[in-house]
């Protein structure tokens, strides 16, 4: 009986010392493969909605000093600027002073997007100028109001009026 036992004990630490079967090692691996695959989707996901919150909001801020710069009449070099306005490009847009955009003009302060963002508008000539004293939208559009931020399948929103509230939904 003491060998019965003894030769089942046997048994068990010998296939306890056999490890793990290739199936085994396999299917564990497999479902850390798909752990890790959904938890990058979400990770990558979020991580671009930050970055367009976070774009959106430096350019509402952009577009609201432009405005307090024509509203109270900032120079620049001591030379006086009737309005100030935004240029919007591809990957990057610019803060300008005086009624035209003019790439290097002095004045003109370039802000970079992020890698892989675009921004795009149905603002005529892809740019809002706001105009001296009352900070209104010059040449305004109500069916070209709107500027869009995007990455990846992320995107927002920014919304002007003639009188140049900024509003992002």
């Amino acid at each position: 009986m003491v060998s019965l036992v003894k030769s089942g004990l046997d048994k068990m630490k010998s296939r306890m010392l056999d490890g793990f079967t290739l199936v085994e090692l396999l299917l564990v691996m497999g479902i850390f493969a798909i752990l890790i695959a959904l938890g990058s989707i979400n990770y990558f996901s979020s991580v671009n909605q930050t970055n367009v919150g976070v774009t959106k909001d430096v350019l509402v801020a952009d577009l609201r000093s432009a405005q307090n710069k024509a509203m109270s009449g900032a120079a620049v070099a001591g030379t006086p600027v009737d309005s100030w306005g935004i240029k919007l490009l591809e990957s990057s847009y610019v803060i300008f002073p005086g009624p035209t955009y003019a790439a290097g003009a002095a004045g003109n302060y370039i802000v970079q997007l992020p890698i892989g963002m675009t921004v795009s508008t149905s603002l005529p000539s892809s740019q809002v100028l706001f105009s001296k004293g009352t900070g209104e939208v010059v040449s305004y559009n109500s069916d070209a109001d709107v500027i869009t931020l995007s990455v990846g399948s992320s995107s927002k929103t920014i919304e002007l009026n003639r009188l140049g509230v900024i509003t992002s939904p």
